[in-house]
């Protein structure tokens, strides 16, 4: 059977298992983009007091921020990714790169060396201690397909 052949009854039996090609994968790309974007709402707050903690509050550029630091903070306060995964330095810079709105708050208050202007601009009803983050993340998971985050 030549590499074609087993290409083909590959596709057939997927097919016939159900897998569609095509739409579904853009249905499901944008369910996704939906369900990262709503977990990165949740980490607004932790991110921007983490980005104006003394530590950083010199950096005035992502670059200067140091993502494996970041990354570890996020971790030692129990926080998950959207996939109940420990953050990597990588992961930081998406969720960062999702959220230009905290960023650009945490250089303005780094560079004013006060808070207030980001509480304006998240909102007064965002979570602002881990405890409410970790419960926002625990029902956001548990309404997705991606279980629930191991404790």
């Amino acid at each position: 059977m030549s590499r074609a052949d087993c290409i083909r009854e590959g596709i057939v039996k997927a097919r016939a298992a159900g897998i569609v090609w095509g739409k579904a994968g853009v249905l499901r790309a944008t369910a996704n983009k939906a369900a990262a974007d709503a977990h990165a709402a949740l980490l607004r707050a932790v991110l921007f007091e983490l980005l104006t903690a003394p530590s950083h509050s010199k950096r005035k550029t992502l670059a200067d921020w140091h993502l494996t630091d970041l990354a570890q903070k996020l971790n030692t306060r129990g926080l998950q990714t959207r996939t109940a995964k420990p953050f990597r330095p990588m992961t930081v810079k998406r969720l960062l790169d999702r959220l230009p709105d905290v960023v650009k708050a945490a250089k303005a208050a780094n560079n004013a060396k006060s808070s207030a202007g980001f509480k304006c601009a998240i909102g007064v009803d965002a979570p602002m201690n881990v405890t409410e983050v970790v419960t926002g993340m625990n029902e956001l998971l548990a309404n997705s397909k991606m279980g629930t985050p191991k404790a």
